[in-house]
């Protein structure tokens, strides 16, 4: 990878993130995401949990967007349209199932599933783009 891909996989790692922050936002789920998980107040929040989450979450988004920049660039897909194909196909592919298993398996409901598998698929769309049009 050459520096421009680098930033390119950058960009798309803070564009992954933004949509979750967005996601997960009063503006987004919270509320409904908080009801299905049985809690009134944000776990991310507790003391000591956001430095544990945050940068394994950076660098899962990271690995992703690089899983997608290749992708990405095998397909050959070089417009919005292309890039948001590529994500939706992706993401239906890998966060979907692979949530619905780590969720079942758990216990957690299908409307808890539905939040945070629609969370990564909306993620992988943009992230998809951001590549797409800058590689």
């Amino acid at each position: 990878m050459n520096i421009h891909s680098i930033l390119v996989v950058a960009a798309a790692g803070i564009a992954y993130s933004a949509i979750g922050a967005l996601w997960y936002s009063p503006l987004g789920f919270r509320k409904l995401w908080l009801e299905h998980l049985g809690r009134e107040n944000d776990p991310v929040k507790e003391e000591g949990t956001a430095l544990k989450v945050y940068p394994l979450a950076v660098l899962g988004s990271i690995v992703i967007c690089t899983g997608i920049f290749v992708s990405i660039d095998v397909a050959g897909a070089t417009s919005i349209g292309q890039g948001a194909l590529v994500g939706a196909f992706l993401g239906s592919i890998s966060a979907t199932p692979l949530l619905g298993i780590v969720h079942g398996f758990s216990g957690r409901n299908l409307g808890l599933w539905a939040i945070d598998a629609g969370s990564h698929v909306a993620s992988f769309i943009v992230a998809a783009i951001v590549i797409s049009v800058l590689i």
